[in-house]
């Protein structure tokens, strides 16, 4: 991730009036025009361009600084591995033991638990479709009302 506040060579609470200066001034410095032929100016000419478009636009400006911030974050506050810092992995201090009876292996409930998963759904599916069926009516009383299939009971 590029830092477009170093790529527009600005502090990060600049005001934009500083920020549109310092992109018209490399902007001409890095054109492609001005350059001929170089990659190297028209990559960097990208890059000036892109860091003025995300620091130009309040709301894409706030977007970014909250990933930068997030991203410092993470890059200062991280501890590093033994390995990284140095230490042997033998120094690293040893976890309390487990008792044979509570290890377990995690893959031995899997099936069990998708097969009575599966059950419940299928009953589920079987229950909830005869429930909302209909109740079967007799043939001379298809489309009757129901409070007059009884008129002839006295």
């Amino acid at each position: 991730m590029l830092n477009y506040y170093q790529v527009l060579g600005v502090q990060e609470g600049t005001a934009p009036e500083m920020i549109k200066e310092a992109y018209r001034k490399l902007s001409k410095k890095f054109h492609p025009d001005a350059n001929a032929d170089d990659p190297f100016f028209k990559e960097r000419f990208q890059e000036v361009q892109e860091a003025y478009e995300i620091l130009s636009d309040q709301y894409k400006r706030t977007l970014y600084n909250q990933d930068l911030e997030e991203l410092k974050f993470f890059l200062f506050t991280r501890q590093p591995s033994p390995i990284e810092s140095g230490k042997a992995a033998k120094e690293k201090r040893p976890s309390a033991p487990i008792h044979p009876a509570i290890k377990t292996n995690a893959n031995q409930y899997i099936v069990p638990v998708f097969v009575a998963l599966a059950i419940v759904v299928v009953n589920l599916l079987i229950f909830s479709h005869s429930y909302y069926q209909e109740p079967p009516v007799s043939p001379q009383h298809r489309g009757a009302p129901f409070h007059t299939s009884f008129n002839n009971i006295k």
